[in-house]
């Protein structure tokens, strides 16, 4: 083959040699013709390009012009609606307190507030975004003064205003929507109030700035509806991230950042953070004093926390002074009913509780439940820890019936308006079960208890005050009924935790001591119990006084120890003191008063020659147990069997 195509090229050299040029210079021109059409091809590109580009350009210059033409148009709408407010507050507000327009020269801000409100009615029909902006005033105005009613009515009807002629997302907006919901939250309405906040706090971040007023207001909002809902947790980070981010654009002296401050510190104490929210609450109310004078209602309101916070502490002459001063202050610049100031009422009849004080804690409670239902409602924390509050002075003065009514109606509201699972409803149910427990109803305390450590360990783990006071309580409970064992793990551990938490000398931790104690005793094992009494005896003198009631406890409970040991003349010596004690200081009518006449004729009962002095002492006993207890109780039933 080979041979024959040589052959035949050389036979043909001329027509092959024109037929490979033609090829050729048709292959260079294809080559040629497909580079002009990629250069071509790119050419396009680009001038498609560069007109895409300019029409980018043009249409960013459109927006740009847009935007700026809506932000004059907002900022001449924001002026404009700024002068109609101003006139509407010069006008009709102000001129409401100047003499010469009307007889009272007395007027009182909540007259002006409330008479301009009056006028607000359809005096602004073709003005709805200057209406609106009012409502805004009149509702901030309206919270100050704790009619929360009248600011839910003026917030929802600026929300409405504003929904229909501005956008959703519009500041002016949202900032009515905030509002409205804060109006939920201080009407009591919970679980509304933390859905609604939870929605805008994260719809405000997301679209404003996140160091504007509106976005600071609404993280401080979401705090304090997680703090009510119980939700400590979330609301401890989420006020951490707003200490810091207002420390950051405001300063650490800013009121605004004061109020973040605030809203942590509150937080902590909830958290079981005792010692952490009194010195915060200390910074804050020296900072503040500074910055906005003794008596604005921040000042008052931080001084109000700190008062609360000493009295977890048991720092309780501190914390009566501080309420005081807080009360006397708000009384006078707020008025009786202000919401505030029954705050500090409750919170001052809760230090007189605490220091045995109970029918001065009784007057006060009884004054802040009436006034408070009536002008909050049922619903609201303040009506609900005024009846928590007022049982348990009537479970300490011993008035068992009134005590479990005003429980069981108050437990009835919190599983209404917070839930089953919510801290308040688990620390009203607690302290039902307790009072059963006082009561001689040892199995119905047990159930109920076993549910609360149950819920309060799994929703705020067990090393928060309150699963920590549930299982203590479940440990009381379960020793009553003879369950030692169970009942000596729990006492132990509460023990522990508290002395970790509190320290050893706060009355909690001395509490738990009393109780370890106190088991080892009905178990025989008196010489544990003896040493322990005598420390929590020594410690309860030292930071209590000799006359409180847990004092003279604590010398009871020596002297019975003294006498299973048989050391019958020291414990005759610690009753005698222990019921002198009770008398001048609890009166004659007290149960530890009437334990002490029981301990004491027992002692009597098993002496020679004191039988007499044994019947006087039992028959003024048991006389005074069938009164408070009644026949079938346990203690009247011991003291009858002496």
């Amino acid at each position: 083959v080979g041979y024959r195509l040589q052959k035949y090229s050389k036979r043909h050299r001329v027509a092959l040699t024109t037929s490979a040029l033609v090829a050729l210079s048709i292959l260079v021109g294809f080559g040629a013709t497909l580079w002009q059409l990629a250069e071509a091809t790119q050419q396009r590109d680009r001038a498609i390009a560069a007109e895409h580009d300019a029409q980018q350009k043009a249409q960013l210059a459109q927006q740009e012009a847009e935007r700026a033409d809506e932000e004059a148009k907002r900022a001449n709408r924001e002026a404009e609606i700024s002068k109609a407010v101003s006139a509407f507050l010069n006008e009709d507000l102000l001129a409401q307190a100047d003499p010469a327009n009307q007889p009272n020269p007395n007027v009182k801000l909540r007259e002006v507030i409330d008479r301009a409100a009056k006028e607000l009615e359809n005096k602004f029909s073709n003005q709805p975004l200057v209406e609106a902006a009012i409502r805004q005033t009149l509702a901030e105005a309206y919270d100050s003064l704790g009619d929360y009613k009248a600011a839910k009515r003026h917030a929802d009807r600026g929300f409405e205003l504003r929904s229909k002629h501005l956008d959703a997302d519009d500041p002016a907006t949202l900032t009515s929507a905030l509002w409205s919901g804060w109006g939920l939250h201080q009407l009591g309405k919970y679980r509304d109030a933390i859905q609604a906040l939870t929605l805008l706090h994260n719809k405000i971040q997301e679209t404003t700035d996140r160091n504007s007023p509106l976005s600071i207001r609404a993280s401080r909002f979401l705090v304090s509806a997680q703090e009510s809902m119980g939700l400590f947790r979330e609301a401890e980070v989420l006020a951490k991230e707003l200490v810091q981010q207002t420390n950051q654009a405001f300063g650490e002296d800013d009121p605004i950042t004061l109020r973040a401050e605030d809203s942590l510190a509150v937080v902590l104490r909830r958290n079981g953070k005792y010692r952490e929210a009194e010195q915060l609450h200390r910074d804050i109310v020296r900072k503040s004093r500074t910055s906005l004078g003794e008596e604005h209602p921040s000042t008052l309101s931080f001084l109000h926390h700190l008062a609360i916070d000493l009295e977890v502490l048991a720092k309780f002459e501190e914390s009566e002074r501080v309420h005081h001063e807080v009360l006397a202050t708000r009384q006078r610049v707020l008025g009786e009913d202000h919401p505030a100031t029954l705050a500090s009422m409750l919170m001052l009849a809760s230090v007189y509780g605490s220091t045995d004080r109970h029918p001065k804690a009784e007057e006060l409670q009884k004054k802040v439940l009436e006034r408070s239902r009536q002008i909050l409602g049922e619903e609201h924390s303040l009506v609900q820890g005024s009846m928590h509050n007022l049982a348990v002075s009537f479970r300490r003065q011993n008035r068992f019936d009134e005590a479990e009514k005003l429980f069981s109606e108050a437990l009835e509201i919190c599983q209404r308006t917070l839930g089953k699972s919510n801290p308040g409803t688990s620390q009203t149910k607690q302290a039902l079960a307790y009072l059963y427990g006082a009561m001689g109803r040892y199995q119905e305390s047990e159930k109920l208890l076993t549910q609360v450590v149950s819920v309060t360990s799994n929703t705020l783990g067990e090393s928060h005050p309150i699963a920590i006071g549930a299982l203590s309580a479940l440990a009381r409970a379960k020793s009553s009924l003879g369950k030692y064992d169970e009942a000596e793990a729990h006492y132990k551990s509460v023990l522990e935790m508290r002395h970790r938490r509190l320290g050893s000398n706060h009355p909690n931790t001395i509490g738990a001591m009393v109780d370890v104690a106190t088991l080892y005793q009905e178990q025989g094992r008196y010489r544990e119990a003896r040493s322990l009494h005598q420390r929590a005896l020594d410690m309860r003198v030292k930071v209590l006084g000799r006359d409180h009631r847990q004092s003279i406890v604590s010398l009871m409970l020596l002297a019975n120890i003294e006498s299973r040991l048989g050391n019958k003349e020291m414990a005759e010596s610690l009753l005698k003191e222990s019921l002198d004690h009770a008398k001048e200081t609890l009166g004659e009518h007290d149960t530890v008063t009437l334990s002490a006449r029981n301990d004491l004729g027992a002692i009597y009962l098993r002496s020679r020659n004191r039988y007499d002095d044994a019947r006087e002492m039992l028959e003024r006993a048991i006389s005074g147990q069938e009164q408070i207890y009644g026949e079938e109780h346990p203690e009247t039933l011991q003291s009858l069997s002496n």
